[in-house]
């Protein structure tokens, strides 16, 4: 991930990118945001299975889906 503009140009993805770990950790934040109340939060389970289907460019905006499997 270049975080210089001019080159990051000359990379394969053609400009500026989030990374991975920078997209999933804003991801676990929105989804603990949004089921967080009166209970614990076990994080990082299933983090195995996390597929990124494009890249995040500045700018862009992103959704979050998960299946909460027991509570």
């Amino acid at each position: 991930m270049h975080t210089y503009p001019m080159a990051a140009l000359k990379w394969q993805f053609s400009g500026l990118i989030a990374g991975g770990y920078r997209t999933l950790g804003l991801s676990v934040r929105l989804l603990v945001g949004g089921i967080r109340t009166k209970r614990a939060v076990v994080g990082g389970l299933g983090t195995d299975k996390v597929t990124y289907y494009r890249s995040i460019k500045p700018g862009d905006a992103f959704t979050v889906r998960a299946e909460i499997l027991d509570t």
